[in-house]
């Protein structure tokens, strides 16, 4: 195996030194960004926003990619988790913040999380089982009966409810065990830690091979303990692919973040959260407008606040608010962000536009610039105030959330 690629998010291109067919596989994969080849193997490599551990290549040329990134893993944590389950900023609740890798961190947390929920018992439900018995057993379904066995008593067709410990709930605790338990990376104590989460499941269904979607489950007051281990379990699984700029979506040997939807999930569930109690009507990937009369041309702003208008108070879009974790630092670039902005509220005929990105602190040279925010108006026969904001996630937490509801604030009452 060829020694490991390792990585820092954010950091540019960095200089590395790599095989013919790591320099292929990691071009191909696009987990990073590779240019510069030079004869002596040499390359410029760089992250592609996603964080974790891959294994790439095979045979001799298998190597791993490590991305570590921006944020500490601690931080990074605490977004995946207030994203799962929205309200909690509690970061010293975070525990594996000393992992260096996130891939160990997540493993740990999963398995300390996941066991402290199976401590309350595995969870069991009902499952609806027709079964052909020698007795009756919930209800006869005569229809079957009178179509299989016409003119035959026994045995009978039945339909009953089974009461199971192979649930939804449990099927995708184990899946996420399974996928941690086949990952190189995982410290030996949490690995045998999570071979006993597996031997508790016991009479649950093995995944399949290959990829796994994790399986649909509804919260409910009933699984309430489980919450956080079937979220985490969640993660895990998704986090196994990611899609390629070419729409394929690519299967990889490891764990993998992608820290837009990361950021783009954190901020949108913030911003609602302290929504909710402002008033008004939040939408999140509001996917009921198009930008052409026929329909065929899809929007999705990731945030649209809805606020009562005229003498029916009838709801009509206020504000639209997006969230990128990277702008474009070419003037062309950033400007395609603002139109796509523009082109939200104009549609949807709100006057108020919201962008939030993540950086560090600072004006960034723009006119109206003060700090972390940018204010901008865009003239016409219906001007719209735009607003763009540079979120630090490395920010303390009492910090970062009076941010967010900074954010928020101006949504309700505008400044431009």
């Amino acid at each position: 195996m060829l020694a490991p690629v390792e990585l820092t998010e954010g950091a540019g291109w960095q200089r590395r030194k790599l095989s013919p067919g790591q320099a292929d596989a990691l071009d191909a994969s696009e987990v990073a960004q590779v240019r510069q080849r030079r004869a002596d193997g040499t390359c410029e490599v760089k992250d592609n926003a996603l964080v974790g551990t891959v294994r790439l290549g095979s045979g001799e040329d298998t190597f791993e990619v490590r991305i570590r990134p921006k944020v500490t893993i601690r931080r990074l944590l605490f977004l995946l988790g207030y994203a799962q389950d929205r309200g909690r900023w509690f970061e010293d609740e975070v525990q594996a913040a000393e992992e260096p890798d996130l891939l160990p961190a997540v493993a740990a947390a999963f398995a300390r999380t996941a066991s402290r929920a199976l401590a309350h018992g595995v969870p069991r439900g009902y499952r609806q089982v027709d079964a052909a018995l020698p007795v009756l057993r919930g209800r006869l379904r005569e229809s079957a009966q009178l179509r299989q066995r016409s003119g035959v008593m026994f045995p009978l067709e039945v339909r009953y409810d089974e009461r199971t410990v192979d649930t939804a709930e449990n099927r995708l605790l184990l899946a996420a065990t399974r996928s941690l338990l086949a990952l190189a990376g995982v410290a030996p104590a949490t690995a045998q830690e999570l071979r006993r989460i597996a031997a508790a499941l016991d009479g649950v269904a093995e995944p399949a091979h290959g990829p796994v979607k994790p399986p649909d489950w509804v919260p409910t007051r009933v699984n309430a303990p489980y919450h956080a281990a079937l979220r985490l379990a969640e993660t895990v699984l998704r986090s196994s692919s990611f899609e390629r700029e070419d729409g394929e979506t690519l299967r990889v040997d490891g764990f993998v973040v992608k820290m837009w939807e990361v950021f783009e999930d954190f901020v949108t569930h913030a911003v609602d959260e302290v929504l909710t109690h402002r008033g008004g009507e939040v939408r999140l990937q509001d996917r009921t407008h198009h930008l052409d009369e026929d329909r065929t041309l899809e929007m999705c702003p990731d945030l649209v606040l809805y606020r009562p208008e005229g003498p029916g108070g009838r709801m009509i879009p206020a504000v639209v608010l997006d969230a990128k974790y990277r702008l474009a630092i070419r003037q062309g670039a950033r400007a395609h962000v603002y139109h796509q902005m523009i082109a939200y509220c104009a549609r949807l005929g709100a006057r108020q536009g919201r962008l939030v990105y993540a950086g560090s602190e600072r004006a960034d040279g723009q006119p109206g610039g003060r700090g972390d925010v940018i204010r901008s108006r865009i003239g016409g026969p219906t001007p719209i105030g735009l607003v763009t904001y540079v979120l630090d996630l490395r920010l303390p937490l009492a910090e970062l959330r009076a941010r967010i509801e900074r954010i928020a604030d101006d949504m309700v009452t505008p400044s431009v």
